[in-house]
Formats: structure tokens, sequence, C-alpha cells
């Protein structure tokens, strides 16, 4: 490795460079294996961090960490030598702009949306009544609201009714194929057969031209005796 310099002095650029000097990177004392974890606005969880010693080591260590999405937290955690996984505790900061009501024991909220408040337990979106201040929602209200509103579509229900859709008329026409396959079939059938008969009618009735032209040999003795050829 080696370090380099540029400045400008005077009338033109400087270069300066150190002399080369070797880099050793140490061997890793550890590694971590993040398990998948998902977290909703306002909320906490727990993230798991498998540990696996490569290089024994005295003393404790601290292992921050960083990357997090915005608005999400956590505090660094200790460990030893012996520590086989970490425990992060997570937690996401509810946007102040974003949610109106929160009722948590139900999972009920009311938020903010695109389009206007409106009411949500996760698996039904209630439209907020016309002409009603949001923060004055009650419990019960709520609750009314949601069971007659309809159930959320899956994440992945339309890709999936869709690749259906297009699987039946693709059956759909191979049928229609095999159906018009098989009925031109039973009508060449017909055409066939009647085009094998012509041919043999055709061949006899050759045949017997040929018979009819060509003379018998009894015939061609006695036309032979006739002329005195023996």
């Amino acid at each position: 490795i080696a370090v380099r310099g540029e400045a400008t002095v005077g009338n033109g650029p400087i270069a300066v460079c150190s002399p080369f000097a070797s880099l050793r990177v140490s061997e890793m004392y550890m590694k971590f294996n993040f398990q998948a974890a998902a977290l909703e606005t306002g909320a906490e969880t727990e993230l798991v961090v498998k540990v696996e010693n490569a290089k024994s080591f005295e003393g404790n260590a601290t292992v921050q960490l960083i990357g997090l999405p915005n608005k999400v937290t956590t505090v660094p955690a200790e460990f030893n030598k012996e520590a086989g996984e970490l425990i992060f505790k997570i937690k996401a900061e509810a946007d102040a702009n974003r949610l109106i009501l929160d009722f948590p024991l139900d999972g009920i909220q009311v938020l903010n949306g695109r389009y206007g408040p409106y009411i949500t337990d996760k698996t039904r979106n209630a439209r907020m009544p016309k002409e009603r201040d949001p923060k004055t929602l009650t419990l019960e209200e709520c609750r009314a609201l949601l069971a007659a509103a309809p159930l959320r579509p899956s994440r992945f229900g339309r890709r999936g009714n869709a690749g259906a859709g297009t699987a039946k008329p693709q059956a759909k026409a191979s049928t229609n194929t095999s159906a018009k396959a098989k009925t031109a079939n039973a009508a060449a059938e017909p055409a066939a057969k009647a085009a094998t008969r012509s041919k043999a009618a055709a061949k006899k009735s050759a045949n017997k031209k040929l018979a009819a032209k060509t003379p018998k040999a009894s015939h061609l003795n006695a036309v032979a005796l006739a002329n005195g050829k023996t």
C-alpha cells in the first residue's frame, strides 16, 4: 500500500507518493449470521444474530448494527468468546404525522393515508365517515366500520389469479385444436378410402386392357403353324 498526495503550487500541480508498505489482513475473529426479521412502524422486534467464533479473544467485544433504515434504532450489544448468539432489540419510531389514533390491544389504528384518513387492522381498511373528525372516533365505531369493510387482497393474490386466468384459455385452446384435428381426420378417412378404391379400380381396368391387347400363347402357336414356322 502507498499514500499519494497532490496539490497545486505556483503554476502547476505537484504529486508526491510514499514508499510502498506491506499490508497484512488479519483473520476474522468471528462470523455473523443474520436471521430475517420484519418490523412495522411503531412496533418493536428482536433480531437474532448467530455468532461463530473463528479466533479466540480475551475480554468483551461490542457489536453495533449500521445501515438501519430511517427511524429504526437499536443499542450496541456486548459479548465474549463464549457467546453463541446476539439479540438486538429493534424499534421503529411511529410517524407522528401518519398515526392519528392507536388501539394497540385490538390492533386497530387510524392513519393518514395518501387519499386521506382511514381505519385499519392490517386485514381490512375502512373509509372514514364524511364530515367526521378522525380523532373523535371510538374503538366501537372503528370495529363496526372494519366489520363492514372488505378483506384486503393478498400481496400475491392478483399475480396468482392472473396466472390461473391465463392457464384456462390455453387449456381450452388445446381442447379446441384437438377437436378440430379429430374432425379433420374423420372427414379425411372417407376421402382416403374413396381414393384407394378409385386407384384399385383404375389398376384393375388397366390390367384388363393389357390382357386384351396381349395375344395368348395358343393363338401365337396357331399363327406360327399357319405360316409354316415351328
